[in-house]
């Protein structure tokens, strides 16, 4: 469940609650999307724990699996027989260059990277005000714009001017609102 929670916060509260849950009624109160599912109608307390680690492997191993397994061959193909990479990159390393790094978003860094299109030369009071909320927002308010913007909160590999954000102007006056 510990690993749930660093993908799916909500998912694993909820599958700890329901192990600790006091009622019978478990299949009225906790909803769970999976094959396996209708269980929880004759789950007893003695057997939630197995139930929710089955269910985790089943998330981690099986739910994504017919997507896995073609993205894992494809990856082996390109670079599975590369000695030079199992040699000279860890799989840290290699987490790093896929995924991106966990890194508080750098709002400076960004905006070295940015473009801007369609806005005049005295909009730059907007633009500015843009960058001044950014730079206000919390670490997981950052987060969260990153993710908004990008559909992921991770550092791109070169760092975060390599975000590439592009601050569009939509029309002017109210209207575009």
């Amino acid at each position: 469940v510990g690993d749930l929670a660093q993908v799916s916060p909500s998912i694993s509260r909820g599958l700890e609650q329901l192990v600790e849950y006091e009622g019978d009624d478990v299949a009225d109160v906790f909803t769970l999307d999976w094959p396996r599912a209708h269980e929880l109608a004759t789950l007893t307390r003695d057997c939630r724990g197995d139930y929710v680690s089955a269910y985790v492997e089943w998330f981690f191993c099986e739910r994504y699996a017919s997507q896995a397994k073609p993205f894992c061959q494809g990856f082996r193909a390109v670079v599975g027989h590369s000695v030079l990479i199992r040699r000279l990159v860890t799989t840290r390393q290699l987490e790093q260059i896929l995924c991106g790094q966990e890194q508080p978003l750098d709002v400076a860094a960004v905006r070295r990277g940015a473009s801007t299109q369609g806005w005049a030369p005295d909009d730059e009071g907007y633009l500015q005000n843009l960058w001044d909320v950014l730079t206000a927002m919390s670490e997981d308010e950052r987060r969260r714009f990153a993710t908004f913007v990008s559909s992921s909160s991770r550092m791109p590999a070169k760092g975060w001017s390599d975000l590439r954000l592009q601050v569009q102007k939509n029309g002017s006056g109210d209207d575009r609102l």
